[in-house]
């Protein structure tokens, strides 16, 4: 029995189609909190959505990802489209470039994996080496107080089936709570079929984190970054007035980004 290739589950079923308004809002915080943006890091890159889109507009890109198959359907569109990429297999936690990058980006709550302390301090301090002075960091993360606000950060199931370029999909996903109250486990049994045919299921178990700006001011503390401002989205108009407050805001982002400035 055929099996599914996680990078082309992940290019059909994987991120929503919001790659012109993550762009367009980075270039929007280069202009206005940057200086002469040009080489940027793309970390977990995936099939190269952002990588590509950054290089059209002319930037110099870098896209790092852990799965050499999804690169490697990056490099292909990349060569398709006769754009110059430099797509590196690396762990985020293992970056070792120095002072090379004006700006990096993780974006589509990635960074919601590294639920533990050391591993985020560790994914920090390699940012931090990998940037210029005053180098930004952005980041796109999920709120932890929308969920608590919401009153539904519970144990839980869901069911769903999606299907997209003869490929159908089933879900069977499982939410559990803890060990803390900002970490999370996804537990999905998945069946696939492929055109009518029925391919072999997998079982996926993805720990997560939440966030919330109090957290990420103590890190930034910890790790020489400065935070400029919070989003709710990647749209440079959904600016947070008062994150410390966040709490006060009636209907909150289900997750903020944060735009960081690494200190001198």
């Amino acid at each position: 029995m055929d099996s599914l290739d996680e990078a082309e589950e992940y290019e059909l079923f994987g991120y929503p189609n919001t790659t012109i308004q993550d762009c367009n809002f980075l270039e929007d915080v280069f202009a206005t909190f940057g200086h002469k943006i040009h080489a940027v890091l793309d970390i977990a890159c995936g099939t190269g959505r952002h990588a590509l889109e950054m290089a059209k507009r002319g930037y110099t890109v870098t896209g790092i990802d852990i799965s050499e198959n999804m690169l490697n359907i990056a490099m292909k569109k990349a060569s398709d489209q006769k754009l110059k990429i430099n797509f590196v297999k690396r762990d985020m936690l293992n970056l070792n470039f120095e002072n090379a990058f004006d700006a990096a980006y993780i974006l589509f709550n990635t960074i919601s994996l590294l639920t533990q302390n050391e591993a985020l301090i560790k994914f920090m301090n390699g940012v931090y080496m990998s940037l210029r002075t005053n180098g930004l960091l952005v980041i796109e993360a999920g709120n932890l107080w929308s969920h608590i606000a919401e009153g539904n950060f519970s144990n839980s199931s869901s069911k769903r089936d999606e299907e997209k370029a003869g490929i159908k999909r089933h879900l069977d996903v499982k939410m559990i709570i803890g060990p803390y109250n900002n970490i999370y486990s996804h537990k999905a049994d998945i069946q696939y079929w492929r055109n009518g045919e029925m391919l072999l299921p997998k079982t996926k178990i993805t720990n997560k984190r939440l966030f919330s700006i109090n957290e990420f001011d103590l890190i930034c503390r910890l790790t020489n970054f400065t935070i400029l401002e919070v989003f709710g989205l990647t749209d440079i108009n959904q600016k947070i007035e008062n994150p410390n407050k966040i709490e006060e805001i009636e209907s909150p982002y289900r997750s903020f980004v944060v735009i960081l400035r690494k200190n001198r």
